[in-house]
């Protein structure tokens, strides 16, 4: 890989101030007329009012030093229980989340670890961290299938001695810890950058993620707002699930339905491959269309060889492996934050300067934001691939 993801932040635009001793599972389109150049990414206000304001958090081997010495020899036990398993990202999380606690098992800073992933079930989910409290795990990191549904169980890990720490679709409850990035600005950045892009008109396809959580609901949010104003139709809402092959299905249905209609532009994030295989079999070239989406290989690649026209905005993986580092700080007294949320740095990528991150030894479906700006995680690209 060209780059680390550190040089991936330092091109990211403004963000607001404003989801046991090994490894368990690891599972017809036209150009709009007189369409304006592609922008270079574009600046976003802020998130709406009630959305945390933080500084986003950088971690250093230096910082984290006194955290790793008090927990040596503590037996930190360490589980993730995640919800949906069925696509690239979070079969790369969980990836993720196992390397960093391989190190952290192999240092002596931890114990034991574990990952299990239940489904978009939430009663499932309840079920697998009601054992983890059972079976006396000191921390567990959290993807959930619900935002709410998941906080009584959750309270009662707490109040038994457990540290609960949601990342990437997050609990909604201010009394647990949790980390992630700004999604409001996730989709902000991509509605605005197709706005400037299609010059304020043009017709748009919406490819959602996984329906009901946080990402998703907020992400929306950002979009919507971000079209707002401007002659941009929405002419359909899918449900990809963040899932190449999932994506490649709705849209062929998609633009056929639509026939007759232009579309301009189609936002996703996560099914990117999906969205040029459905578009290579209806015969529509990528340069008639906008693409917002995810920091992905196979999308920086066809930006670099294929000339098309697209933002990658990342949500990384290693939320896993951040979420388990923000705990293990909570542990050892060591956590840097007056508040439950820590808030990671967003990375936008656009055509300019997508030849910095693509790496064509690698998948397509890899997400290059793979470790984060010091490598902390102590993460090899080789080893959080997804198989998937």
């Amino acid at each position: 890989m060209k780059k680390l993801f550190a040089v991936v932040l330092s091109l990211a635009m403004i963000l607001s101030l404003a989801s046991c001793g090994g490894n368990a599972e690891t599972p017809a389109a036209s150009k709009p007329e007189e369409a304006a150049p592609a922008p270079s990414a574009p600046a976003a206000p802020a998130a709406p009012e009630e959305a945390e304001k933080t500084e986003a958090y950088v971690a250093t081997e230096e910082g984290l030093a006194a955290t790793y010495e008090a927990l040596k020899g503590k037996d930190i036990r360490v589980a993730l229980s995640n919800s949906y398993i069925g696509n690239s990202w979070r079969a790369q999380m969980v990836n993720s989340f196992n390397g960093y606690c391989k190190w952290l098992q192999e240092q002596g800073i931890i114990k034991e670890y574990y990952s299990s992933s239940c489904g978009n079930d939430s009663d499932a989910q309840i079920n697998e961290i009601s054992n983890m409290i059972s079976s006396g795990y000191d921390l567990i990191v959290i993807d959930a299938a619900s935002p709410t549904a998941l906080i009584p169980i959750c309270e009662e890990a707490v109040e038994r001695g457990v540290t609960i720490v949601s990342f990437d679709s997050m609990i909604d409850d201010d009394a647990f810890y949790s980390v992630s990035m700004d999604q409001y600005q996730f989709g902000y950045e991509q509605g605005t950058y197709i706005a400037e892009a299609l010059g304020g008109k043009g017709n748009l396809i919406n490819i959602r993620g996984v329906e009901g959580t946080t990402n998703d609901i907020v992400r929306t949010q950002g979009i919507n707002d971000a079209i707002a104003g401007t002659d941009i139709k929405i002419v359909a809402e899918l449900w990809g699930a963040w899932d190449d092959a999932t994506t490649a299905s709705v849209l062929l249905d998609s633009l056929s339905s639509l026939k007759g209609t232009e579309v301009n532009a189609i936002i996703q994030a996560g099914g990117e491959n999906g969205v040029f295989e459905a578009l290579e079999k209806v015969g529509i070239p990528l340069t008639n269309v906008v693409i917002g989406g995810d920091s992905v290989n196979g999308f920086f690649g066809k930006m670099v060889n294929e000339n098309l026209n697209g933002i990658g905005v990342g949500c990384p993986p290693f939320l896993s492996a951040s979420a388990v580092q923000m705990g293990l700080q909570i542990i050892a007294g060591t956590y840097e934050g007056s508040g439950t949320y820590r808030n990671l740095a967003l990375p936008v990528i656009v055509p300019s300067t997508a030849a910095d991150y693509y790496d064509p030894s690698l998948p397509a479906n890899f997400n290059a934001a793979y470790t984060d700006e010091n490598n902390t995680y102590h993460l090899v690209a080789a080893e959080v691939v997804s198989a998937k």
